[in-house]
């Protein structure tokens, strides 16, 4: 409806189309989509996740986020190298790894729109959630180093570097989002009243996304 709306006023309104379009290229929609949407969209996935079914299942989920998106990674930048060599097109292997490292990481809202649609076991439907939620910390350090093999600025990335954006990225998020998660259970403890609770949740989701933004962390964890 919007779209239309858009569309007759383009039609009969010159200056409102040019103030519209103005305004929807001032957004950047890459930054509003990571920061603030992905965070609500995690959570919403998240909430409905049964944590003692995850618990059972940890070390499927485990493996598969950690050696199945090497094995991933290594796989498609293998099978994306060969059908380049199959049509002459000249891509380093570097490069097609950089490639399987991106398509290696699966999308938990994605995961979870199909899994509800599908009826499997509910342990197998477990692991694949879990694994969807906990592979960003592997996909994130193997990008990053890949990148940084690939880059011919003469850079170097050592071991200490590594550390130092695992401990940034991941540790950093995972750290805030345990202290403002606790707090926020603590609020939520003394409170009887649904709507105040939903809006303390809400409200918490979007300031710990804030601040983990802010000291360049990953939001999806």
């Amino acid at each position: 409806m919007v779209s239309v709306l858009i569309l007759i006023a383009g039609k009969t309104q010159s200056g409102l189309s040019k103030t519209i379009i103005t305004f929807a290229g001032s957004i950047n929609f890459s930054k509003v989509l990571l920061d603030v949407m992905l965070g609500l969209l995690l959570f919403a996935s998240a909430l409905h996740f049964d944590y003692h079914k995850l618990k059972e299942q940890r070390w499927p989920v485990v493996l598969l986020s950690t050696l199945g998106v090497i094995i991933s990674t290594i796989v498609f930048g293998a099978l994306f190298y060969l059908v380049a060599l199959l049509l002459h097109i000249n891509i380093p292997l570097i490069d097609c790894f950089i490639f399987g490292a991106l398509i290696s990481l699966t999308d938990p809202i994605a995961v979870g729109a199909i899994l509800k649609s599908l009826k499997i076991l509910s342990k197998l439907n477990t692991i694949i959630s879990g694994e969807s939620l906990f592979n960003d910390a592997v996909e994130l350090v193997l990008f990053v180093t890949l990148l940084a093999i690939a880059d011919q600025s003469g850079t170097t990335l050592t071991i200490g570097d590594i550390a130092q954006l695992f401990a940034q990225e991941v540790l950093g998020g995972i750290g805030i989002r345990l202290i403002a998660g606790y707090l926020g259970y603590r609020m939520i403890r003394s409170i009887k009243d649904f709507q105040t609770i939903l809006l303390i949740s809400v409200a918490l989701v979007m300031a710990i996304s804030v601040i983990v933004h802010q000291i360049q962390a990953s939001i999806p964890l």
